[in-house]
């Protein structure tokens, strides 16, 4: 049987990469649907920033996901979860819809748990789940107030508002390294595999490889459907949903960037009337959520059983 460390090392290069492509639409699709970068450009800018953020300010929610949620856990185990993680992932990236990486992979963890018989640390998941309710709604607060700032001084000056929504792009890339690199490399960090640097390296690596090869399906989903022509909402949300996670980031905790931007959104359009936000497409996405934790699930027992043989 091929050693379960190289299968575990590709689960997270896999999940890495999954995160990369997925979350292009949540850290560049504001860029691209107010025109303000190419498709190309949003990609690139991307790669880089999630890069440094993996690099610089994500060691804390590694810590936080490797050794807050499950006790002793095998390489068998946290494999099987990861993979299960991957695949529902890369389902929902597959049909362009939106998913929190963050809740699918943390599921797949306390269901293997569960199934494995593996000790649960409450007190930590207590806290972790706390902070996926507190941080998105902490950004719609801050959303609602700012928006209406923002399109005062920056509707109608094309000039300053195209520097801000690249400024909140790149902070919102930079976020999606610090925020959820986690989700790929704490399994590995657990297990002892990479340790030091090399885990971030590996992660970061990954994550801006799936943005530049297939991030522009989700950027010009959210682009050009949750947010169309109002450049100044585009720009309110980018940077609340940026402040907010790596706010949480920083003392070692994270939320979905997806959830986090819909929230945003949702705060800017409310203080601002703004009928840029279309609403058809949430139900689709709140939808997804749900179904794509109960994918995980099903495939990490999958990969349980196939471990098995």
């Amino acid at each position: 049987m091929l050693n379960i460390s190289y299968v575990l090392l590709f689960a997270s290069a896999l999940f890495a990469w999954n995160m990369g492509s997925h979350y292009s639409g949540a850290v560049m699709g504001m860029a691209y649907g107010s025109r303000t970068l190419s498709i190309r450009q949003a990609t690139g800018v991307a790669a880089i920033f999630a890069f440094l953020g993996t690099m610089t300010a994500s060691s804390g929610v590694v810590h936080t996901y490797a050794f807050s949620i499950l006790g002793s856990a095998t390489t068998v185990q946290l494999t099987a979860a990861l993979l299960g993680a991957s695949a529902a992932i890369f389902i929902s990236t597959l049909l362009k819809l939106p998913a929190s990486t963050i809740q699918v992979y943390t599921f797949s963890l306390i269901f293997v748990g569960v199934l494995s018989n593996i000790h649960i640390l409450y007190a930590g998941l207590v806290i972790v789940l706390s902070m996926w309710v507190l941080i998105p709604l902490s950004a719609m607060i801050l959303s609602y107030f700012l928006a209406p700032q923002f399109a005062s001084r920056f509707d109608g000056d094309g000039k300053k508002l195209r520097f801000i929504i690249i400024g909140s792009s790149i902070f919102s890339s930079f976020t999606l390294g610090s925020n959820d690199v986690s989700n790929a490399i704490s399994s590995v960090v657990k297990a002892g595999i990479l340790t030091g640097i090399y885990p971030y390296i590996f992660g970061g690596f990954f994550i801006s490889l799936g943005l530049v090869t297939w991030g522009q399906r989700l950027i010009r989903r959210i682009g050009t459907e949750v947010i169309q022509t109002d450049p100044s909402l585009a720009a309110t949300a980018q940077l609340t949903q940026a402040v907010t996670i790596l706010s949480g980031n920083l003392i070692g905790y994270n939320a979905s960037i997806n959830q986090t931007i819909i929230t945003s959104l949702y705060g800017a359009k409310g203080s601002t009337k703004s009928r840029a936000v279309t609403p058809r497409i949430f139900r689709s996405i709140a939808i997804n959520w749900i179904v794509s934790s109960l994918i995980s699930a099903a495939f990490s027992l999958l990969f349980i059983f196939v471990f098995s043989l």
